[in-house]
């Protein structure tokens, strides 16, 4: 029986400081969250992209993993420079852990937008921003 109690009380302890790696793991690694996401989105896209924080949960939409980015600005190079081509106040995505620690590609379950602000055009010589 005491071997019983050991080994739960071993389980629960464990199980505590996993949920609060969990908790506090966005937050103390969020200066290189931030660095990393920029990088790779601006890397990806034809376009200069700005976001003021970036939030990530492991469980607002459990089981998956919910990355947003709170103030979103997408604005145009070269010819549409001038052009922001996509604002929002906040966009959440639902994404696999497992995806994201592979790194291999992202699987993106949901995307979710606050308040967007989308300005599709083309110009006379038929280009689209």
């Amino acid at each position: 029986m005491k071997r019983l109690k050991k080994i739960l009380k071993i389980t629960a302890i464990i199980l505590l400081l996993l949920i609060g790696f969990l908790f506090a793991a966005p937050y103390l690694f969020k200066p290189q969250i931030v660095a990393l996401v920029k990088n790779e989105i601006n890397k990806n896209l034809n376009a200069k992209v700005e976001f003021v924080d970036v939030d990530i949960s492991f469980f607002r939409k459990f089981p998956r993993v919910s990355m947003a980015l709170d103030g979103l600005s997408i604005a145009g190079l070269g010819t549409f420079a001038s052009d922001t081509l996509l604002s929002a106040e906040r966009i959440d995505a639902a994404v696999n852990i497992k995806s994201i620690i592979s790194g291999d590609h992202i699987t993106i379950y949901s995307i979710d937008i606050n308040k967007p602000r989308i300005h599709a055009i083309v110009n006379k010589n038929g280009e689209a921003n």
